[in-house]
């Protein structure tokens, strides 16, 4: 194990050299996930739905989402919106009662292909895109399953909220594109449903002031970060062959434990995004947000809830 902290300086000075050490996929990662939430707030405020229409505000999100993903992935972009232009095709195409089962599959061969296609050649591509086509392929599925429970299952057979959330026709390639390749969960989401976006669109969610929920949220962010720079580096897994098992097990998850920090940032900077456009506000489960702490997991020798 590593002795715990030999370097001195400021904060932001340790902050400004993490930024410089970090590969060119996690700093354009970092830096989207910032430019989505300021886009975020000057989306709220420069186009409420009293003052824009709803074929403004998915077209001005839909172009936001390519122009993010372009920054983040360059040319990768095409297979993302190549994807949805595919799923939107077999929507129209292929029978409803069938939709739900060729969606699946085939953005489940689609993700599984690029997965081992980056690690098979982790040279060939700089950038990674996959996180994003892992949100992508989840919200693909979820609405072909939506859409499957609006038009072929009958209202008796479904439960409350599967009635809720069922799509009754196939939308417009614009609220489709939105939906999907939109700024607000393009890069590591959080999923919701079509109805509730479209119900976010169209200004129809609850009112409610989300700053609080945004600020915690942005507060436990700059908590996971200081604890990834001070932890990130502190533990090691030592070659010594004289350790008992015992001891390389501590030291295993200790390293481990150390650098989760890193992802819990990325997953809790993902929400503040939706929050600060009230686009969560539709959803009783955001309202939980600002109350999901990492801390359990990393307590817990095995991992039963995913942090938020």
């Amino acid at each position: 194990m590593k002795e715990a902290g030999q370097s001195g300086g400021s904060p932001l000075h340790a902050v400004r050299q993490m930024l410089r050490g970090l590969p060119t996929e996690q700093r354009l990662f970092l830096t989207g996930q910032l430019s989505a939430l300021i886009l975020a707030f000057l989306f709220r405020y420069c186009l409420p739905p009293s003052h824009c229409g709803p074929k403004v505000r998915h077209g001005i999100a839909t172009l936001l989402g390519i122009g993010l993903s372009a920054y983040c992935f360059g040319w990768l972009t095409l297979f993302l919106v190549g994807e949805v232009i595919m799923c939107y095709l077999m929507l129209l195409l292929i029978d409803p009662r069938k939709i739900q089962i060729y969606t699946l599959l085939i953005t489940m061969v689609y993700l599984t292909f690029f997965h081992v296609r980056r690690y098979a050649n982790p040279l060939v591509d700089e950038l990674d895109f996959t996180v994003a086509l892992m949100t992508l392929t989840q919200k693909l599925s979820r609405f072909a399953f939506e859409y499957h429970d609006g038009t072929v299952r009958s209202d008796q057979s479904l439960t409350p909220t599967q009635r809720y959330l069922a799509v009754r026709s196939p939308p417009g390639i614009l609220p489709y594109l939105s939906y999907t390749v939109g700024f607000l969960g393009l890069l590591a989401g959080p999923l919701c449903s079509f109805n509730d976006y479209q119900i976010f669109i169209y200004g129809e969610e609850k009112k409610r002031n989300p700053n609080v929920a945004v600020f915690k949220k942005l507060w436990l962010c700059c908590f996971l970060l200081a604890a990834h720079i001070t932890l990130s580096d502190q533990f090691s897994i030592s070659s010594d062959p004289n350790n008992s098992v015992l001891y390389i097990f501590l030291e295993l998850y200790l390293t481990a434990a150390c650098r989760r920090p890193k992802y819990y940032f990325a997953w809790t900077l993902a929400p503040p995004s939706h929050l600060t456009t009230t686009a969560a506000y539709s959803l009783p489960l955001w309202f939980l947000l600002p109350e999901c702490h990492p801390l359990p997991p990393l307590l817990s020798a095995i991992m039963t809830r995913p942090p938020c």
